[in-house]
């Protein structure tokens, strides 16, 4: 139904899908509708407290890095079980694209901060 839903109304700019046991064939279905160009509007994305997620975002990272979601402003992946590899990939691919994100919250995924001294 999201994809049907998305090629409907392309012209959604708040997307909130928290708590809805998202799988990885819903994060699928997400990005081949923004592939198709359907998330040209979107500014505000929640994919929060989907526990199945994490290890699936790879997808959202390449939509991201390929500019199909050009106005996206605001992130919230809070607990979608990411790991570090994941969250990785996706700040990468934040850093590479043409997104001026304002707000990211990855809060209660297994994330370390480190630092290098150079």
């Amino acid at each position: 139904y999201l994809g049907i839903l998305l090629k409907l109304r392309p012209s959604i700019t708040h997307l909130d899908l928290q708590s809805n046991s998202l799988d990885e064939q819903a994060l699928k279905v997400l990005t081949a509708s923004w592939n198709e160009g359907n998330g040209k509007n979107l500014e505000y994305l929640d994919l929060s407290f989907n526990s199945k997620l994490g290890k699936h975002l790879t997808g959202l990272s390449e939509v991201i890095r390929s500019g199909k979601l050009p106005n996206l402003k605001t992130l919230i992946l809070r607990e979608v079980g990411a790991n570090q590899a994941v969250l990785t990939e996706l700040f990468e691919s934040l850093a590479e694209s043409s997104v001026s994100l304002q707000h990211l919250d990855v809060s209660g995924n297994a994330i370390s901060i480190s630092s290098t001294s150079g």
